[in-house]
């Protein structure tokens, strides 16, 4: 039976006095229907985050037709949104502290709903990029600041379903966009995958009025390590642009995404400096380092790449052997993403009676039975086939992220209560984009290496071939094709299935690497040694 996560303090920047650093956090629990406006904030403001930013991704052929702009310029605004709310996380936590969670919250939510309205209605690109940044720069507060509301201030037993409400969110808001990009439009218009951003912002808005108090204004410890936390925040951003343009710029042989990284490694490189060098530093790295939140990051940094995996693969594999829209490959994704509302609240409910280790072990074991079930995909396979194979990626991946942030959770003091909600909104970010990344790299280099394969098979000279041909050109003309482009045409047909081949056993191997994954994470939890045990409060003398 694990013990009950009790909440951190008010965040106190900088160093605490040793008096400060011993004493038991102290939870100030919310009232049942506060705390239920809580949980939901959580599910809301973090699916708000997720969905803009995968929405944005699946309608960016609509999004470049409606702007008149081309590929290139078009791969530049979701990288705007996610570089604008790696920026604004870490600096988050530090306006929280100084004006009130309450008051930081509800202007971003303001804002963002301002701009997501308007965004549909920019008259050119430049202004689209604007407000773009402006939206990840307004929504990076959300996930950081409710995450750390709920750990802080619900009662240790709603805790578990909180954090359940975050992690549910991922799974849900990768999975459903499909379906809902394709059903705008075809139904409504692309305007919508901004419009319904907005319109989700209100409920919002109103659960942190339920369940946020104002607080008064503080002022930051004198000698705090301003500068330290705005490099940090400026070199993790450089670094994700570099990641999400450098596939696409052929990396180091792009000199902006080699500038990129040079100046993402300078600047990290000094904030790492400043921030061991600093009295008051911004961020603990000995808190960083110890082993446990070492393997807990490491851990959330596979979820991360396997969550993606669960929606990446039969999307692709779908809209390339089959040529469906998003509405239609939505109808596999949803088989993740339902699932959840059942799934979340019962790993919170486990959560309160099992070690936290042990549903980490049981998700990722889990997790590897799911992606071992899919790797003999093959080109025959249809929507039906993912299906069990996707229940289990539901089942395990929720149970694994819950469990580690709420074991992360147990390591948060006060002294480190800023360096938990910088963390958690950095390795979010940084992890989802590393994963992407990711994908995309070993997804190209395995098409390629199958197809070059595959290719060595193909031959005009080899007779299985032209008998390939023959039968094609022949199933042409019968169809109307007529018999001087049927040859051609034929060779565009081989060429097709080729091309669906090495797609299909690249993708494979990208199952065979999740589970490879799914089993070092089985591993890596083996190894995580229990939760600090909380200092017990002093009871006070007796008054003679």
């Amino acid at each position: 039976m694990s013990t009950p996560l009790t909440p951190p303090t008010t965040i106190i920047p900088g160093a605490t006095s040793p008096a400060a650093a011993a004493a038991p956090p102290v939870a100030t629990a919310l009232p049942g229907l506060r705390s239920f406006a809580a949980i939901l904030a959580v599910l809301l403001g973090a699916v708000i985050s997720t969905l803009t930013s995968r929405i944005t991704s699946l309608g960016l052929a609509d999004v470049r037709g409606a702007l008149g702009i081309g590929f290139d310029e078009g791969a530049w605004i979701n990288t705007a949104f996610t570089a604008s709310q790696m920026f604004v996380g870490p600096l988050a936590i530090m306006a929280a502290y100084v004006f009130g969670t309450r008051r930081v919250l509800l202007t971003g939510a303001s804002i963002f709903v301002v701009v997501e309205s308007l965004l549909p209605l920019s008259p050119n690109y430049a202004t689209f990029i604007l407000l773009q940044t402006l939206a990840g720069l307004s929504s990076g507060v959300f996930v950081p600041l409710t995450v750390g509301f709920v750990v802080k201030t619900l009662p240790p037993r709603l805790i578990p379903f909180g954090i359940a409400a975050y992690a549910m969110n991922l799974e849900m808001s990768l999975n459903l966009s499909a379906t809902l990009e394709g059903w705008y439009s075809e139904n409504l218009s692309w305007r919508w995958l901004f419009w319904q951003n907005a319109a989700l912002a209100f409920p919002f808005i109103l659960c942190l009025l339920m369940s946020l108090s104002d607080e008064p204004i503080k002022r930051l410890a004198a000698g705090f390590d301003y500068l330290g936390m705005i490099l940090g925040a400026a070199g993790f951003t450089l670094l994700c642009i570099a990641l999400d343009q450098g596939e696409r710029l052929f990396w180091i042989q792009s000199p902006l995404i080699t500038g990129l990284l040079a100046a993402s490694v300078v600047v990290l490189a000094a904030f790492f400096v400043r921030e061991l060098l600093a009295r008051k530093p911004g961020i603990s790295l000995g808190y960083l380092g110890k082993t446990n939140i070492v393997m807990l990051l490491v851990l959330v940094g596979i979820v991360r790449f396997m969550v993606l995996n669960t929606s990446f693969i039969p999307s692709l594999f779908l809209a390339t052997t089959y040529g469906l829209r998003p509405l239609q490959v939505g109808d596999t994704l949803r088989w993740v993403a339902f699932p959840q509302l059942l799934f979340a609240p019962c790993v919170a409910y486990l959560l309160l009676r099992m070690d936290a280790r042990h549903a980490v072990m049981i998700g990722f074991a889990t997790i590897a039975l799911a992606f071992g079930l899919a790797t003999p995909l093959a080109s025959v396979w249809a929507e039906p086939n993912f299906i069990p194979s996707q229940l289990l990626q539901a089942l395990g991946q929720t149970m694994a992220l819950t469990s580690i942030i709420f074991f992360l959770g147990k390591h948060v003091t006060a002294e480190h209560a800023l360096t938990f909600g910088a963390i958690v909104q950095t390795t979010r970010l940084f992890s989802g984009q590393l994963g992407t990344t990711s994908l995309a790299v070993t997804q190209r280099l395995a098409e390629n290496t199958h197809s070059n394969l595959l290719g060595v098979h193909v031959s005009v000279s080899d007779p299985v071939t032209l008998q390939r041909l023959a039968g094609s050109a022949a199933s042409l003309v019968a169809h109307g094709a007529s018999v001087s482009t049927s040859h051609t045409m034929a060779y565009g047909v081989i060429d097709r299935v080729v091309r669906v081949q090495s797609t299909t056993l690249a993708l494979a191997d990208n199952y065979r690497l999740a589970v490879v994954c799914a089993v070092c994470g089985v591993v890596i939890a083996m190894l995580l040694r229990p939760a600090p045990t909380p200092p017990r409060p002093i009871p006070p003398r007796p008054t003679p």
